[in-house]
């Protein structure tokens, strides 16, 4: 299978090593920067373009990651799906919730497969959660909390806090991640509101974009959920919580732990689960969609609903009682 990579920093990286797991070796590589693109093409293969507009012209490709800045993910996206070449976007979808609907709209025209990164559905401790939430191990959730939270060295000087760019700050970010893991385990989100920060502290000067956010949603069955995100609190911590009627549990990141905790149980205990990589398991099931023998556990839509939610999110800020 012929894959290319558009964008080729860190998240791009982190793509082509997933293909290499998954037994691939990248045919094309393109970046805006064409020494980032040369540069990955001398450690991962390929042949290293500085368009990828020159790359889909020049290259027969069954495949394509885009790991761009998401200002131009609607842009590259929709070039692909009308070229009929799959496409597995990374988060956010887009900058704007128009964006958004264009490449599904697209999708759904041209009959290509788009497939959004939501990478945290293929989390391993994330997929078991979800088991015992269908096995009723927790009884009714009530409650959901997210917090990611820790320093982001390089922020002041990176594309991520140039709203142009990255169509916000940590709320599109990060928060991204917290809604589709929301949907993914309490069902639909109707409603939602956020509080944004950012301020002169010991770690920097304030930044363009905030640099702390909290998103509070509601499902369609009455589940509340609350999503901490900052740049700005060290240590890191990265943990997800799930809250029922007969138990809680709770997805460690730092530790890769999953923990359960019954209503009668002085203590929680560890949850066995599969030791697998994230993004190896998204790229399998991508290349599995591709070659038609799966069918997508993401489609277009999930992506339009982050946005959706995010935008939302933000028009809400900004009600002030002093």
């Amino acid at each position: 299978m012929r894959i290319g990579i558009v964008g080729c920093g860190g998240i791009g990286g982190r793509h082509l090593l997933s293909y290499q797991n998954n037994g691939h070796t990248p045919a094309a590589l393109a970046d805006a920067f064409p020494e980032a693109a040369a540069k990955a093409a001398e450690k991962w293969g390929g042949k290293p373009y500085g368009d990828w507009r020159e790359m889909f012209a020049q290259e027969q490709l069954d495949a394509i990651s885009v790991c761009t800045p998401p200002n131009v993910h609607r842009e590259i996206s929709v070039a692909a799906l009308e070229a009929g070449i799959p496409v597995l976007c990374e988060k956010p979808m887009t900058t704007t919730l128009a964006d958004a609907e264009a490449i599904a709209q697209a999708a759904e025209s041209t009959g290509t497969l788009f497939f959004i990164g939501h990478c945290h559905r293929f989390q391993p401790q994330i997929q078991k959660l979800r088991e015992l939430i269908d096995a009723g191990e927790l009884g009714a959730v009530r409650m959901f909390r997210t917090r990611i939270g820790f320093h982001f060295l390089r922020a002041e000087s990176s594309w991520f806090t140039d709203a142009e760019i990255s169509g916000g700050g940590i709320l599109i970010d990060t928060h991204v991640h917290s809604v589709d893991i929301f949907r993914y385990l309490c069902g639909e989100v109707e409603e939602v509101t956020a509080l944004t920060s950012t301020m002169d502290t010991p770690l920097g000067p304030a930044m363009r974009v905030e640099d702390s956010a909290i998103m509070t949603v509601r499902s369609t069955e009455g589940v509340l959920g609350v999503m901490e995100a900052s740049w700005r609190t060290p240590p890191g911590e990265v943990q997800v919580t799930v809250y029922g009627t007969a138990a809680r549990a709770v997805v460690n990141y730092q530790t890769l732990q999953l923990t359960l905790q019954k209503a009668d149980e002085k203590e929680a205990r560890p949850i066995e689960v599969e030791d697998a990589n994230r993004f190896d398991r998204e790229i399998e099931h991508f290349l599995a969609c591709v070659r038609g023998e799966q069918q997508p556990r993401l489609k277009p839509e999930d992506g339009v609903i982050a946005i959706r939610c995010l935008m939302a999110a933000y028009e809400s800020r900004g009600v002030q009682v002093l």
